[in-house]
């Protein structure tokens, strides 16, 4: 059965054989495009980042972007992230994570930060320049925040994924669709049209967080399914059992 999974550029191996272990064939979506910030531009809004009792990183990419911007030093660092994928990101470069919570969104990791002693400390945030609000706006309730960008995600040039996503549902070659992120949502509703909605409507469709199936459904998809984790490994199993 051919799903469509929507992914930032360069996921596409991975993603294709991830699919593949559930029975699935993957059609990517490249709705996103992860530019980095220069190096300069982020060491000079990070400062020292001894400075911070807590660093705390959203996403894989981000990870990777922290340890080429700060090496040695960010081992040093306490660091919190928001779910596995980053968890793994950092090990895998070396570095341990102190913190993950229980749920990996925002939510999860502000509750988990209070647990753990974050009042009153200071917060380093670093992440996608289009991250949730809700996030720094929680922390700075009970910390000193510095949120920095890393990267921008944009709209990629090549949009040929986005438009065989849309033929592939027009002809009915695509059963099902996985969405990964609100501004995947966001970015596909923006060069397909609003039609898009009826089409998925004929789908299953699953989104990998409530963010993600909030924006889904504000564009009118209806039914849309989630994971109880949040990962894509849950999306797929999701859809394995339906």
């Amino acid at each position: 059965m051919k799903i469509a999974i929507t992914r930032p550029k360069g996921k596409e191996g991975a993603t294709k054989e991830l699919a593949s272990s559930y029975g699935f064939e993957a059609l990517i979506v490249n709705a996103v495009e992860l530019v980095p910030r220069s190096e300069d531009e982020v060491k000079a809004a990070v400062g020292d980042i001894a400075s911070y009792d807590w660093v705390v990183i959203t996403s894989a990419f981000g990870a990777r972007l922290m340890h080429r911007h700060f090496g040695e030093a960010l081992s040093r660092a306490k660091i919190a992230v928001v779910g596995e994928k980053t968890r793994q990101a950092l090990e895998k470069l070396g570095i341990s994570v102190a913190l993950t919570p229980r749920e990996f969104r925002s939510e999860g990791l502000v509750a988990s930060l209070r647990e753990a002693g974050a009042e009153g400390k200071r917060i380093l945030v670093a992440r996608a320049s289009a991250g949730r609000e809700l996030l720094v706006r929680e922390l700075e309730k009970i910390a000193e925040v510095v949120e920095v960008p890393l990267y921008d995600s944009v709209i990629p040039e090549d949009k040929s994924s986005i438009s065989a996503l849309r033929e592939g549902l027009e002809k009915g070659e695509v059963k099902a669709a996985v969405f990964t992120s609100a501004k995947t949502v966001e970015n596909i509703f923006s060069v397909v049209g609003d039609n898009l909605a009826a089409l998925l409507n004929r789908i299953a469709v699953v989104a990998i967080a409530p963010e993600t199936k909030k924006a889904l459904e504000s564009y009118g998809v209806e039914h849309v399914a989630m994971p109880k984790r949040y990962t894509l490994e849950e999306c797929l199993r999701l859809l394995k059992e339906r």
